[in-house]
């Protein structure tokens, strides 16, 4: 039991419900947690997580805005090293996400309606940042911003795996496979570019 600290600023208190939200729907899967389950984990009642949150998928929905703040940082900065790069750079973008291990984890957390919905608005969301960037990109990279994606979905599995923090050989394997799907499709290896 964490315990709600008596002396919190409100965006604290906040900040430490959604802490103990996102252990207990990585712990336990999304639909395996209620509102007196948190409260229960935090050792208070039911009317203070409602103070601040409505629902579970209230607090579900906030947690990946915040962890899509988090995960843009780390990547937006990779993009334009992914455009022109190879293998190295895929491999760089896997050791990024795999620090991003509770993400990668809450995003596999659920599987019933509700939960898919808000995990395909937090990927839309994902989808809509890369492609404010495509104008930066080069024209010959038009698949690199699903790669971005696909490489997300073979780090998440990784977190769910156990191959994580470092991931071992995980970030080089997954670059040069990324790296030569991408010559394929855009024909690169044939034209030697």
């Amino acid at each position: 039991m964490t315990g709600l600290s008596k002396r919190l600023a409100s965006t604290d208190r906040r900040a430490q419900i959604l802490d103990a939200a996102e252990a207990l729907f990585i712990e336990r899967g999304f639909e395996g947690v209620s509102m007196p389950d948190l409260a229960g984990r935090l050792g208070t009642s039911r009317p203070t997580i409602y103070t601040y949150f409505t629902s579970t998928e209230a607090m579900l929905a906030a947690l990946l805005e915040r962890r899509l703040g988090a995960l843009w940082e780390r990547v937006a900065p990779l993009l334009p090293q992914l455009a022109t790069g190879g293998a190295e750079e895929f491999a760089h973008l896997t050791r990024e996400l795999l620090h991003e291990r509770e993400l990668l984890l809450l995003l596999h957390s659920g599987g019933g309606p509700t939960f898919q919905a808000h995990r395909r608005a937090f990927l839309h969301g994902l989808e809509t940042r890369l492609e404010a960037h495509r104008p930066a990109l080069p024209e010959r990279r038009p698949h690199l911003l699903r790669l971005v994606i696909l490489t997300l979905e073979a780090a998440t599995l990784a977190a769910l795996h156990g191959e994580l923090p470092g991931g071992g050989d995980l970030p080089e394997t997954l670059g040069a496979f990324v790296r030569g799907g991408m010559d394929r499709v855009l024909g690169c290896g044939q034209e030697g570019s």
